[in-house]
């Protein structure tokens, strides 16, 4: 059936997607005893899991599909443990919404980054929920229109609660990171992505860099430490210390220097971002410069000048060379016409012809 669906179509989609479920259910019923297996129930992509023993002390909760409130501790009810999907037992089988998990796995992200709002208008619907298809209009009834800010399209009030949530394609073109009203289908989806890194922000508005200096500064710092990062990831003493991974910092801010969520850049406009970078660059700064002596060994010296001090690549007064990486002072550097002399010595060598002994 999967082959003979066209490509790329919604029809293969949701063979590929069925066929998936149904061997990690096989592969599921075959690792776990019945009893335990048919506790889980996979429903759209949403691995919905009783919730016997859940007894909530915060809010009240409601189900996604009907919006009626769920008494925990009288009815039967589920939850997704992906996207955290609620909904009463009978509700399950008229379930329409697709785990946004799935959605965000098939997508690698965010789908709108770059239109704010993409409002196409409720004719384009032909006047119905984007999700459950019920009718919907301005011209009186019930049934209220409620647009969603981040997919730009019209809902009713049982998929459109009036939630709000900052909006990726704002932040990115506007840098405003006053929440929206969103769909509920977006506003897990959101929820589910705020944190992870998946902007690659250099590519999608390189224009922020040079107007928010704050950004400017947290990347250059990202750039330093995956220079500090190769000091430390052949260092004995710094594994023994956890170093870099162990300083307190987002991981995905020690693995690349690209990566943003937005998370990151709301925690960057209240200015917690800064103090927990600082605070990170400093531990991995110490340890290289101050206090381990194998690491202090493999810094650099100029050879320009002759002078004793120890320089290392991400110094304001160094210059590294993209070709060898040898580090040099900035100024002299700057005065040999920013001619780096070991690649000239090694330009030399390769083109002086061997002696045949």
């Amino acid at each position: 059936m999967v082959l003979e669906s066209a490509e790329c179509s919604e029809e293969r989609k949701w063979l590929v997607r069925r066929l998936i479920e149904l061997r990690l259910r096989v592969q599921e019923l075959r690792e776990t005893s019945i009893e335990k297996a048919v506790e889980t129930c996979v429903v759209l992509g949403h691995h919905f899991k009783p919730q016997k023993l859940y007894i909530t002390t915060s809010s009240p909760v409601y189900c996604d599909h009907c919006s009626a409130g769920i008494w925990t501790m009288l009815q039967s009810w589920y939850m997704c443990n992906d996207c955290g999907y609620s909904c009463h037992m009978k509700c399950m089988s008229n379930i329409r919404r697709v785990c946004v998990h799935v959605i965000a796995s098939e997508a690698g992200g965010y789908k709108y980054t770059k239109d704010i709002c993409p409002e196409k208008g409720l004719s384009a619907q032909a006047y119905r929920c984007a999700e459950c298809n019920s009718k919907i209009t301005f011209k009186g009834g019930w049934i209220e229109p409620r647009l969603c800010d981040y997919s730009g399209l019209y809902y009713c009030y049982r998929c459109h609660w009036n939630s709000s949530i900052t909006i990726p394609a704002r932040v990115i073109r506007n840098w405003d990171m006053e929440p929206k009203r969103v769909s509920r289908a977006a506003h897990q989806l959101l929820n589910l992505l705020q944190s992870k890194p998946v902007l690659l922000l250099e590519e999608l508005n390189e224009k922020l860099f040079s107007l928010i200096p704050d950004l400017a500064l947290i990347k250059r710092h990202r750039e330093e430490m995956q220079m500090m990062k190769q000091y430390l990831i052949v260092c004995p003493e710094a594994n023994n210390q956890g170093l870099p991974w162990k300083t307190g910092l987002r991981k995905h801010m020690i693995e690349s220097c690209g990566h943003y969520s937005i998370q990151d850049l709301i925690d960057l406009q209240n200015g917690a971002l800064q103090i927990e970078l600082q605070s990170a660059y400093d531990i991995m700064k110490n340890h290289i410069t101050e206090t381990c002596n194998l690491c202090r060994a493999r810094g650099h010296l100029c050879e320009l000048c002759g002078n004793n001090e120890i320089i290392y690549p991400w110094d304001t007064t160094a210059l590294m060379c993209n070709v060898c990486s040898t580090v040099y002072h900035r100024k002299c550097k700057s005065k040999q016409n920013h001619c780096c002399p070991k690649c000239l010595r090694r330009e030399k060598r390769q083109s002086t012809p061997k002696k045949v002994q």
